[in-house]
């Protein structure tokens, strides 16, 4: 393979009444030449993703199994021959749909390469939106699934980013919009993201519900509502969320597991493990190793 890897063992998972058994496997991999896309591949059985949001896009090729998830409080049934879409800071969590699991494949890129591609076919330099979460065209979901195997295979970087650009032109000709101008804030919300600007400012950290409330000038019932409608996530996720995404940051640098866990407010090791998983797929070592191997 192509680039640096890190995949997770593979493990056999046996099915009731004597289906055959089934493997969960998890890799994720950069190509050294395409420093803002990372691609990642899974098959899972019982591995479930907590509620979360990503800093990047994220574009799904659904090959087998079915995906059963939500997309912020709308619920999804994701089948074979489907493309997903997620836009940066859209929440979602995903399980298998039954026994069986499921298998996809994804690109993940950065906002700043759909960014560039999109003002180079529109002159607008605004952030591409995905018209939908979910698009069953057989002929754009062939493409990029081949697309997906192609930059896994090649060695050869004109290719590679022949292959990527053209691609993604064709996909957000397709299916995207212009990114929708926030609204105004309410009051209510001004408060909530003042909360939220606490919780950013020392991940480390973590203030008690009376704190975060007094911030919002909320009580702490009417302020749980209001967070989690505003940023999609309970305060205590959203926290794990974000110290998660820093310990990727600080992997990704070269630090360790073990250095990264208590910087970013995790009690040790095998906490930042737990909740890695929950939310990226694989271990804190495989995620590094994606860049330093």
């Amino acid at each position: 393979m192509r680039g640096r890897t890190a995949a997770l063992p593979t493990g056999a998972v046996r099915g009731d009444e004597g289906l055959p058994e089934r493997q969960e496997s998890a890799q994720l991999w950069r190509l050294p030449n395409l420093p803002d896309l990372t691609l990642f591949a899974a098959s899972f059985v019982r591995h479930t993703f907590v509620p979360h949001a990503h800093e990047h896009y994220v574009i799904a090729v659904h090959e087998a199994g079915l995906d059963r998830g939500t997309v912020g409080r709308r619920t999804v049934i994701v089948r074979p021959g489907t493309l997903s879409f997620l836009h940066p800071g859209e929440v979602h969590a995903d399980q298998p749909g039954d026994q069986s699991g499921f298998a996809y494949r994804a690109f993940y890129p950065e906002p700043r390469l759909l960014q560039h591609i999109w003002r180079d076919l529109t002159g607008q330099d605004s952030l591409p939106h995905f018209r939908t979460n979910l698009c069953e065209d057989a002929a754009l979901f062939a493409r990029l699934q081949d697309l997906h195997r192609r930059l896994q295979q090649s060695r050869d970087l004109l290719e590679q980013e022949s292959l990527l650009v053209s691609t993604f032109a064709h996909l957000l000709l397709q299916l995207a919009v212009p990114a929708a101008r926030p609204l105004s804030l309410r009051p209510e919300k001004g408060g909530i993201l003042r909360a939220r600007d606490l919780l950013e400012a020392d991940l480390s950290a973590s203030p008690s519900l009376e704190v975060l409330a007094g911030v919002a000038n909320l009580s702490p019932t009417h302020f749980l509502r209001a967070f989690r409608e505003t940023c999609g996530l309970t305060p205590h996720a959203y926290l794990v969320q974000r110290r998660v995404q820093q310990a990727a940051r600080l992997l990704e640098g070269g630090e360790r597991p073990g250095q990264v866990a208590q910087s970013v407010g995790f009690v040790d090791q095998s906490h930042l493990n737990r909740h890695f998983k929950r939310l990226l797929g694989v271990t804190p070592a495989h995620y590094r190793r994606a860049w330093h191997s």
